[in-house]
């Protein structure tokens, strides 16, 4: 990744997510968070999403950001149930790491939802636009290697 993906990325992300609802699960083989009531709602047709691809784990505002490694290992059933609890709660900020593409969600509850952003081989997470105007994607994905791939109209990508 990037200082200049980061850049954009942070700024898609921050567009996309902050001042959010968190609102409902759709379970599958990847979780999937719908976010509603987002400002750039205005700006954007279409149903933002997070898709949690890889490992993730809430925490206390104040917690240090864990390493991979420090992450649990969720059941399915557990996580389910954590991310329900979570429904109707604003998005307060979004940060994106540093030199992996972690994905800390600042949640109204004072909970942070972390997300991994490294992996040797696969996507970890993503956030886009599903439904959106024809030819206009919004989308970020943390892929392999701490990659980060970035879609969005052209006036946003060359904006400072």
């Amino acid at each position: 990744m990037t200082g200049a993906d980061r850049t954009v990325g942070t700024r898609l992300l921050r567009l996309l997510l902050n001042d959010g609802t968190i609102g409902d699960l759709v379970p599958g083989p990847v979780l999937r968070l719908l976010v509603r009531n987002s400002p750039a709602a205005g700006q954007i047709k279409g149903q933002i999403y997070l898709d949690l691809i890889g490992a993730w784990t809430m925490l206390p505002t104040s917690s240090k950001l864990p390493e991979l490694a420090e992450l649990p290992d969720i059941p399915t059933d557990a996580q389910v149930n954590a991310l329900l609890q979570l429904h109707g709660q604003r998005i307060i900020d979004v940060q994106l790491g540093e030199p992996h593409p972690n994905l800390a969600l600042s949640l109204s509850s004072g909970n942070v939802l972390f997300v991994n952003g490294h992996d040797q081989q696969y996507e970890c997470w993503q956030v886009g636009v599903y439904g959106g105007q024809a030819g206009e994607l919004w989308q970020i994905i943390a892929g392999p290697e701490d990659e980060l791939s970035i879609w969005a109209p052209g006036p946003f990508l060359q904006a400072n």
